[in-house]
């Protein structure tokens, strides 16, 4: 009886466990990557990142190489192209996911070789493609309860040595973009408004040395 006892104790963990067990893990079939989603297979891949998600919504990118071992990477999604946006020469998969409403995709992309004047940065959000830049921010912040999304960025570095350095940070509003600084100097947005149907106000925290300044710019919804 005691033993009767023990196995069915076991069995009770083990069941539930095996119930639970996420079905939405990649896995490796003759070396090669593959993910399950919504009933269909997607691969093979050289590489697969881990599934970013939000609620019903799925985003991950994948790596694959051609005869000469170049690789290439693309950003599979059901919000969108669920066989991929690329190719990209590479996809920071570290920057790509989801706003918290789930209203927006986005990712971090690069085109050109790796350290040469020939590399860009791109965001891509909505399957929509920004740039491209010589450098962005590595973030894209959402704000109204996903109605609105910035992130900065540089299109006119210099390209020394092995990077672009220098240029104007300039700020990205939905795609807009605002000339924020007359001078050097680092800035954040502090906050937005909605202050009507279709307009927000954007508060602008300026940092100049010692000295923190406000500004404001609105964007208004075409």
């Amino acid at each position: 009886m005691k033993n009767l006892l023990v196995i069915f104790f076991i069995l009770t963990m083990i069941v539930p466990a095996a119930s639970q067990r996420r079905t939405d893990l990649p896995f490796k079939v003759d070396g090669k990557w593959w993910y399950n989603l919504d009933g269909e297979k997607f691969g093979p891949f050289f590489w697969v990142s881990d599934l970013a998600k939000n609620k019903d919504k799925w985003l991950f990118i994948s790596e694959n190489k051609d005869d000469s071992n170049k690789s290439t990477y693309r950003a599979h999604t059901n919000a969108g192209n669920k066989d991929g946006y690329g190719p990209y020469d590479y996809i920071n998969y570290r920057i790509a996911g989801f706003s918290p409403g789930g209203r927006f995709f986005y990712f971090m992309a690069f085109k050109g070789d790796d350290q040469t004047s020939d590399q860009k940065y791109y965001f891509v959000i909505n399957g929509k493609e920004y740039g491209p830049f010589t450098n962005v921010t590595r973030k894209v912040e959402f704000f109204c309860d996903d109605e609105i999304w910035t992130f900065k960025a540089v299109r006119d570095g210099k390209f020394r040595g092995r990077w672009h350095m220098g240029g104007k940070t300039r700020l990205y509003v939905m795609g807009k973009e605002y000339d924020i600084l007359t001078r050097p100097a680092g800035f954040w947005v502090e906050s937005v408004k909605k202050v009507s149907d279709n307009r927000y106000e954007i508060k602008i925290s300026v940092d100049v040395g010692s000295r923190q300044t406000f500004k404001k710019i609105y964007y208004e919804k075409p």
